[in-house]
């Protein structure tokens, strides 16, 4: 994966993760994330660079610490 696809996927998750915090929803889970995003790599890792807590259960809270 290039740089420049990297770059969109990111942007493309952080569309996905402010729209589910417009519909109101308070945390997802990195599983989803891996099935909307599949090559995306350590989807993990870089939510919690964005400033997202994930929790151990792969819960991530929407609301920045």
């Amino acid at each position: 994966m290039s740089k420049i696809e990297e770059s969109e996927a990111h942007e493309a998750l952080l569309e996905y993760i402010q729209q589910c915090k417009d519909e109101g929803m308070d945390s997802l889970e990195v599983k989803d994330i891996r099935k909307r995003f599949p090559h995306l790599k350590r989807p993990k890792k870089v939510i919690e660079s964005m400033g997202y807590v994930v929790m151990q259960g792969g819960l991530i809270l929407l609301e920045i610490q």
